[in-house]
């Protein structure tokens, strides 16, 4: 089962946000969620913006059976007026699929409700609760879709040429719905729990 690299550089702070949307407020992780993926801090990590063109996103491979109801993403905000979509999606050829309207789970997240100085995991709670078995691919995936301008939404990722988390690839979408994905070779942070039977 594929899983995390050791940590070799703790953030300076973990925080533990439950972003807001879909008109319902959790609090947190859903209770009895277990870690299933994680790829946490290296020695080094970039910043990337979520902007007006285009999108990211991480691929992973399902380790348990269960439920997938949220994820852990190091978000940062240097501004406070976008809004992005933050997604999970299936993948075909291990590739998200290129469609942004077939998506398994989706919440909105304002940079407004993001921390701005200090980087740490976020915590996205999904309501849709997403069936999942080993050794399934998915895709996070983020794209903007409110603000214009610079991105206010930054994305941690690790900064080496090689990617170091054996479950899955970080990619690049340079166009709009529908536009293919380019391997970027260097692993976004994330932590996926579900909830197992």
């Amino acid at each position: 089962m594929p899983h995390a690299a050791t940590p070799r550089l703790l953030l300076a702070c973990a925080l533990s946000l439950a972003v807001c949307g879909c008109g319902d407020s959790p609090t947190g992780p859903t209770t009895g969620a277990v870690v299933d993926q994680a790829f946490e801090p290296g020695a080094a990590n970039a910043l990337v913006g979520v902007g007006n063109v285009g999108a990211y996103a991480q691929t992973f491979a399902v380790g348990r059976t269960g439920t997938l109801t949220s994820i852990d993403l190091i978000l940062m905000a240097q501004g406070a007026d976008d809004t992005i979509r933050v997604d999970i999606r299936g993948t075909s050829a291990t590739f998200p699929s290129l469609d942004d309207s077939v998506v398994l789970g989706s919440r909105l997240v304002a940079a407004a409700d993001l921390p701005s100085v200090n980087q740490g995991f976020v915590t996205i709670n999904f309501v849709q609760g997403i069936p999942c078995t080993p050794g399934q691919r998915l895709a996070i995936v983020l794209i903007r879709v409110a603000g214009s301008g610079n991105a206010d939404v930054l994305w941690i990722t690790e900064n080496q040429t090689v990617e170091e988390y054996a479950g899955g690839t970080a990619l690049q979408r340079n166009g709009g719905n529908g536009t293919g994905w380019t391997n970027i070779g260097s692993d976004f942070y994330f932590r996926t729990r579900v909830v197992v039977p």
